[in-house]
């Protein structure tokens, strides 16, 4: 392989027909170690493996090479969902909520996720996955979310006053922190 565009198409290749990348992955990143795209893939691929951490690791290191890569961010920050590390997450979401689009849709989403009515996060999931844009894979991936909503939240209505204005930290956030700090 001569090009950073041929290991990316080997790699998505192979990935999409769920064979093993590992190698591929890292001679390509032994040749091109500035390239952001590379450590996405081996992060997605670390993460379908539920490997979090190192999922974590590729992800960041992709945001610090290219900082608006915001599909790596949403990433990183599913990953910060599935190990509960939560207090990752508001600083993560601020680049989304300023991107517009359906960028900023996905942050709206998250930054109120644990205050937000069951009613209010299905309407937002709804209205993200009309968007043209909206991968459904990263669609599915919001949707599993759905299982951290707070069960006293779960049992609101849409038209319920406790849901946080946009960029406030609930108090259900601040307590699970205290819980695992």
């Amino acid at each position: 392989m001569n090009t950073l565009e041929e290991y990316i198409q080997l790699c998505a290749a192979k990935m999409g027909r769920n064979e093993d990348v590992t190698a591929d992955l890292a001679q390509a990143l032994n040749q091109f170690p500035y390239a952001a795209a590379l450590y996405f893939m081996r992060g997605s691929e670390a993460a379908e493996a539920q490997n979090f951490t190192d999922a974590m690791h590729d992800f960041a290191t992709a945001l610090v090479l290219e900082p608006e890569f915001h599909l790596a961010r949403l990433q990183y920050i599913l990953c910060c969902f599935k190990t509960e590390q939560f207090a990752l997450v508001p600083v993560l979401l601020q680049p989304l909520l300023l991107a517009g689009g359906t960028d900023a849709m996905i942050g709206e989403l998250l930054v109120n996720l644990f205050s937000q009515p069951v009613a209010a996060f299905d309407e937002k999931l709804a209205a993200l996955q009309t968007q043209p844009d909206m991968l459904p894979a990263v669609w599915e991936n919001l949707r599993s979310l759905r299982q951290y909503l707070p069960a006293e939240a779960a049992e609101t209505t849409s038209d319920a006053s406790s849901t946080a204005t946009s960029g406030e930290i609930s108090s259900i956030l601040l307590e699970i922190y205290q819980q695992k700090h």
